[in-house]
């Protein structure tokens, strides 16, 4: 679990946090809905085998260091989805989540990565936001 600041950037298939300086998104981590962490797991049939290629599979990472809180969750999302109304919108913030990262293999790429199309190999799985401002462009 962490506590980390930056700004919140929404956009075409994007909920992301970056550094509030960046121009690039190189760095961008993807922010998941604790809602869709805590579905994901009544999804999974425990009489399906896993078919994760063995050098890929991290149970360590399948478990949520907090516990998942339906209201917490609504209220987390509302205060960043009243802020973001436009599209673009840029919004400086401080989240709580639990972080995940994963270094990027070959020649496996489809089972790698967070977010859109995988293409973030960093995610927070939002849990509160502690605070939230209008980014004011320097």
């Amino acid at each position: 679990m962490v506590k980390v600041s930056g700004c919140f950037v929404t956009g075409f298939e994007k909920v992301a946090l970056q550094s509030c300086s960046s121009k690039g998104h190189l760095q961008q981590i993807w922010v998941e809905d604790a809602r869709f962490a805590e579905e994901w797991k009544k999804l999974a049939l425990p009489s399906m085998p896993d078919t994760t290629p063995e050098k890929l599979q991290n149970r360590a990472a399948e478990r949520e260091l907090f516990a998942y809180d339906e209201g917490r969750n609504a209220r987390a999302w509302q205060k960043l989805e009243a802020s973001t109304s436009q599209d673009q919108m840029i919004l400086e913030v401080v989240l709580l989540g639990q972080f995940e990262t994963i270094a990027p293999r070959v020649p496996e790429p489809m089972y790698l990565g967070f977010g859109h199309l995988n293409a973030y190999t960093h995610e927070l799985i939002l849990v509160d936001v502690l605070s939230s401002q209008p980014h004011a462009v320097r």
